[in-house]
């Protein structure tokens, strides 16, 4: 078990995006992280896999933007450990950066486990996931798995567990889409000063303003699990793929 304080630990969960690919399905009023997925709430997914390691976390801090009326709601909704803290901010400044940058600002955490809500995951363990963390000793630990399609996802270029690079969305996968390689799960956990390393200028408001510092200054190790599915839930397309794949597994696979 993870040697941490949970009071040293907060998960920042990301829920702020508008679904603009799949607006045909949300409309103009759903977030989402309120998608409905195999019956499920998008956000649901990791949530309840963050859930699952109540005892290792102190506070829960909800980055809330569009629609947030109903984001609020929903998290309003969720019992729980009545001794946590759940936090719900609404970012001002625009993308992921935003997001954690104002969510961070929250609480006196060391460390934050951050964790995009429109993905679907299995067998994540937040355990192990600290423990590999804290063994290694880098600044961040990126959450991976492998898979094929790798035009859709971050790719990681690891030296054992080390990450030397990434590449987000490589084109040049489009005529190669069953190719495997390691990707990011959108789970990273993130010392706390860790966060100074945020270069916007270089690198715009998303995810590649923390990652790319982080790897570039050999601060970020790749937890990689093979038994972690990972499914971007961003189009229609993919949608229905999720879909498709937990109507055959969900049953026999551990998917929060």
């Amino acid at each position: 078990m993870s040697e941490y304080s949970n009071q040293e630990t907060a998960a920042i969960f990301l829920c702020g995006g508008k679904g603009t690919r799949l607006r045909e399905i949300t409309g103009e009023t759903l977030p989402k992280s309120l998608l409905q997925v195999y019956g499920k709430e998008l956000i649901r997914y990791s949530y309840d896999a963050i859930a699952k390691h109540d005892s290792l976390i102190g506070s829960n801090i909800f980055a809330v933007g569009f629609q947030k009326e109903q984001l609020i709601a929903w998290i309003d909704e969720q019992g729980g450990d009545t001794t946590k803290k759940n936090i719900v901010i609404e970012q001002s400044a625009p993308g992921v950066v935003g997001a954690i940058t104002a969510a961070s600002a929250a609480c006196d955490a060391k460390r934050f486990i951050i964790c995009n809500t429109d993905e679907v995951r299995t067998n994540i363990d937040i355990d192990k996931i600290l423990s590999f963390h804290k063994q290694h000793g880098q600044q961040a630990t990126i959450v991976a798995t492998k898979a094929n399609a790798l035009y859709r996802h971050r790719i990681l270029e690891l030296e054992d567990t080390l990450v030397q690079g990434s590449k987000l969305k490589a084109h040049e996968y489009l005529d190669a889409p069953d190719k495997i390689g390691v990707i990011n799960t959108g789970i990273v956990v993130v010392e706390r000063e860790a966060l100074a390393v945020i270069d916007t200028q270089a690198h715009g408001n998303d995810w590649s303003a923390l990652i790319n510092p982080l790897h570039d200054n050999r601060e970020l190790r790749a937890f990689v699990d093979e038994s972690i599915y990972y499914f971007n839930v961003g189009t229609p397309q993919e949608l229905e793929e999720t879909e498709m794949w937990l109507t055959a597994n969900a049953a026999n696979s551990d998917v929060a």
